[in-house]
């Protein structure tokens, strides 16, 4: 009686370790899964060709001072003449997303030789000072918007020292940085996608 009871035991440890591979085995086959995924979202944003105006400067209406958006509009080449200490211009461009994603502007970067970032929101080349405006927490461009923004380039009242009877002359090019609104991550055009986490 033993025997069989000890048999029956051991064929029944057979049948439980077979169905256990049989169901392991059904469990670790690769299940084929497809589908489609689309992306439709747009990045359009720049500056807006032609909607840039220099006014307020001494030499105002002369031909020496320009401002002019680059190709692709992603930057704004800017030529200001100053003749004298505390002269200075505004530059007014508007930026629109022609996209149909919602964006925020987060940064505007003045470049330039000699330029550099003073305070914040200035950029100092000398006696030049190039003011951008203040983005608080990211300015909103809705797909479709557009907004205008306000520059300002000026002699610093400050330097006094004579720089000839041609004033100064400043030079310099505007960016701007922007992200998707909305999202745990931020996507720029410089720097791709990345987690805010």
């Amino acid at each position: 009686m033993k025997k069989s009871k000890k048999n029956f035991v051991a064929i029944v440890l057979i049948v439980l370790l077979l169905a256990l591979a049989v169901g392991y085995a059904a469990f670790s086959q690769t299940l084929p899964i497809s589908g489609t995924a689309n992306a439709s979202g747009n990045w359009d944003i720049k500056f807006v060709a032609d909607s840039e105006t220099i006014t307020d400067s001494i030499v105002d209406g002369t031909t020496a001072n320009t401002a002019e958006v680059a190709g692709d509009g992603k930057s704004m080449d800017v030529t200001v003449n100053l003749a004298t200490p505390g002269d200075g211009a505004n530059i007014t461009v508007d930026i629109t997303n022609a996209g149909n994603v919602d964006a925020v502007i987060k940064d505007f970067t003045v470049t330039g030789t000699g330029f550099s970032e003073s305070t914040t929101n200035t950029y100092k080349n000398g006696p030049i000072l190039v003011k951008v405006p203040t983005i608080a927490d990211g300015d909103e461009l809705a797909a479709g918007a557009t907004k205008t923004f306000t520059f300002s380039v000026e002699w610093d009242s400050t330097e006094t020292d004579s720089l000839g009877a041609d004033g100064v002359s400043a030079d310099f090019t505007i960016t701007f940085e922007y992200e998707q609104k909305g999202v745990n991550g931020s996507y720029t055009e410089s720097t791709g996608y990345t987690d805010k986490n």
